[in-house]
């Protein structure tokens, strides 16, 4: 793995109240994709293979070449308006040649296949908002209008070749063997050669609403989402292509937040998000798509406090996460990259944090979650209902610490000391729901 990043940024303030930056970033990532290793089939136990198994092979390789240019401008109108715009400008160029896990031939051997992919992609997003300062009293408002606008053109060529009989050798997960492949010699299905072009364009326009008076602030937000996928060029017309869509949603967000003291709030959120699924996604004639959007609501409650002269703080919240609409693997083993949408997972449960400097000398992060998360809607008409069952991948319990002791004096000045743990508790694999 070979990655640098040039990003040279220019400010410029040529009066009180007006401000100009220019950002550049070049990113150039050399690398090669793990994918995590796959166990022995039918086997329960995650370390049936070794934790350092790779099924890539020498000569793959995943190159990434970004450039990206922001622009913002800031002028302050009056003594209670002002006005702030961004423009952000990118250039994503990617390489990628892997070996993959395509399905068991024997409990401890896999058969491969190879894909190669090229991305170009050019994409501008602009934001502007205005600002509006309002005092009446006591009541103090801040009222923020806006407009967001995304587009993309993303660029493609896809092909990959399967099973020995193309040429793609197959794998031995006790005996691994690790070669330059002749990748030249491989066989490419003329059905499993393709290029596309994908344009999509989001926009929001939002209205906020921030209200203080004495302790208490409340958030008044709404946002509407317009996101339109037009219909796609693709090389392949036997492929599954979805035909232009028309996804919009209007998002409503509620804030409350009370001073207990002059050193804890108390505080609850109302919030609901709206995600269409990546538009790569959408066209992959292997992914099964199109998919609708995963659309979710969040519902959140807790209380934070700054302590001992606020050298700790320290903080507790209570949450609800649902979402609808996510894509899982259809566990096809015929074709891994095929997904399927689930209808919807809920999260719930609460987290605890303290971090701070007590003294000159401790330092102190200490965290833990419990979440519990289970599948509350299925796929319609799916052979297996998994409602009820705990999600893939959700440990129950997380926790991590790091406190850090430092000498400031002496001869030792400077010397330290310090201990920390993470921990995640038990998943569930994917495997579970085929049982």
């Amino acid at each position: 793995n070979k990655s640098f990043v040039i990003a040279p940024s220019i400010s410029f303030l040529p009066k009180e109240g007006t401000r100009f930056n220019a950002d550049l970033i070049y990113t150039n990532v050399r690398t090669t994709l793990d994918r995590g290793r796959p166990t022995i089939q039918g086997s329960k136990d995650l370390f049936s293979t070794p934790i350092g198994l790779n099924i890539s092979q020498p000569g793959d390789f995943l190159n990434q070449q970004s450039v990206s240019l922001i622009l913002s401008f800031s002028q302050k109108l009056t003594e209670k308006l002002s006005f702030s715009s961004s423009y952000l400008k990118i250039r994503h160029d990617e390489q990628l040649n892997e070996h993959l896990y395509c399905g068991y031939i024997t409990p401890d051997s896999i058969k491969m296949f190879f894909t190669e992919r090229i991305v170009k992609y050019n994409g501008n997003n602009l934001s502007a908002y205005l600002t509006y300062k309002l005092n009446t009293g006591r009541l103090e408002q801040i009222l923020i209008g806006g407009y967001d606008y995304v587009d993309g053109y993303n660029m493609g060529y896809n092909r990959y070749a399967r099973t020995m009989k193309n040429g793609v050798p197959n794998f031995s997960l006790v005996h691994p063997n690790y070669m330059i492949q002749p990748v030249a010699s491989y066989t490419f299905d003329p059905a499993n050669v393709f290029s596309y072009g994908i344009k999509y364009t989001t926009q929001g326009v939002y209205l906020q609403d921030l209200i203080k008076y004495k302790r208490l602030q409340v958030l008044l937000g709404l946002r509407q989402e317009f996101y339109y996928f037009p219909k796609t060029y693709f090389s392949s017309p036997p492929h599954n292509v979805p035909t232009a869509q028309h996804q919009n949603a209007l998002l409503p967000r509620i804030g409350l937040m009370y001073g207990i003291t002059g050193n804890i709030n108390v505080y609850s959120t109302y919030a609901t998000g709206f995600e269409p699924q990546s538009s790569g996604t959408l066209v992959n004639p292997i992914s099964g798509g199109p998919f609708d959007p995963m659309t979710s609501e969040l519902i959140e409650a807790g209380a934070k406090g700054e302590f001992f002269q606020k050298r700790l703080y320290a903080g507790i919240a209570l949450y609800q996460i649902t979402q609808n609409n996510i894509l899982v693997s259809a566990l096809d083993t015929a074709n891994p990259q095929l997904l399927k949408q689930r209808g919807q997972e809920q999260a719930k449960g609460f987290e605890i944090e303290a971090a701070g400097r007590i003294t000159s000398n401790l330092v102190i992060s200490i965290n833990y979650a419990f979440n519990e998360t289970r599948i509350t809607k299925d796929t319609e008409n799916d052979v297996k209902n998994l409602v009820g069952l705990v999600k893939e991948n959700a440990p129950k319990h997380v926790s991590g610490s790091w406190i850090k002791y430092t000498i400031r004096k002496g001869i030792f000045s400077g010397l330290g000391a310090g201990f920390g743990h993470s921990q995640v508790s038990k998943r569930e694999t994917f495997d579970r729901t085929l049982q």
